[in-house]
C-alpha cells in the first residue's frame, strides 16, 4: 500500500511585487502584482471517499480531470462516470454523488443488469462497502 498523499500538492506560482517609492507627504503606494505562469490543471488523483455516510471506499478510484469550456470534468473511467463543476472541487463532489447514486441504483437492480452495467457493478463491489451502523457518522 502506497503512503503517497491522495491529492498532489502543487507549489503556488511565483509572484513578484513591485511598489513605487513613496515620497514624503504623498501618502499613497501603487502596487503591481505580476504573476507567473497560469496554474496548470491537475491531471489525475486517487479518490478515496464518496462523502456518503453509508458508504466506505476500500480501494480508490482513478479520477482524471479535463476542462470543458469554463467547467471542469472529473471522470472515473473504469466505471464510465462523470462529474462537472465550476472548479476541481465542484466536479469532484458531483462525481462523488454520482458514484454513490450509481452504487445504490445498481445494488437495487443487480439481478436485472445487462453485461455493461454488470461489469460496472462488479467494479463498484470491489471498491465500495457499506459502513457499519456505528461507523456512519
Amino acid at each position: 500500500m502506497s503512503t503517497a498523499p491522495l491529492v498532489e500538492q502543487f507549489p503556488a506560482p511565483p509572484v513578484k511585487h513591485q511598489a513605487d517609492e513613496v515620497k514624503p507627504g504623498e501618502g499613497t503606494v501603487n502596487l503591481t502584482l505580476v504573476f507567473g505562469a497560469p496554474p496548470q490543471i491537475v491531471q489525475t488523483l486517487q479518490l478515496g471517499t464518496l462523502r456518503h455516510p453509508a458508504l466506505r471506499v476500500i480501494e480508490p478510484f482513478a479520477v482524471s480531470f479535463a476542462m470543458e469550456g469554463e467547467n471542469v470534468r472529473a471522470c472515473a473511467e473504469e466505471i464510465d462516470e462523470f462529474g462537472f463543476g465550476a472548479s476541481y472541487s465542484g466536479a469532484l463532489v458531483d462525481l462523488q454523488h454520482a458514484i454513490a447514486e450509481l452504487y445504490f441504483t445498481l445494488e437495487e437492480d443487480s439481478e436485472r443488469l445487462g453485461p455493461d452495467l454488470a461489469r460496472v457493478w462488479s467494479v463498484l463491489q470491489t471498491k465500495i462497502r457499506h459502513r457499519d451502523a456505528n461507523q456512519a457518522a
